[in-house]
């Protein structure tokens, strides 16, 4: 079986904002060198991916050590929202 992890759970493991994330993988943002240091050290995904990587290469990078991401938004089923 496949893991999945959505875009705001990936978003707190990496420590940064999910809609920056999303910008990221979008291709709208890029991080700097400071926080592209630091999301090397938490990933193993290389600097230099971080820093001038295209969206599809680091989104396929995170998803090699996170499993897919899911981009979907809406609420949890009522039986799994008050868990």
């Amino acid at each position: 079986m496949e893991r999945t992890i959505a875009q705001r759970e990936l978003a707190k493991v990496l420590g940064v904002n999910r809609s920056n994330l999303s910008e990221l993988l979008s291709g709208k943002k890029r991080f700097g060198k400071n926080n592209s240091a630091r999301l090397e050290k938490i990933t193993g995904i290389e600097l230099r991916t971080w820093l001038f990587g295209k969206p599809e290469e680091i989104r396929c990078e995170l998803e090699k050590v996170y499993g897919r991401i899911n981009f979907k938004r809406g609420r949890l089923p009522k039986n799994e929202e008050k868990r």
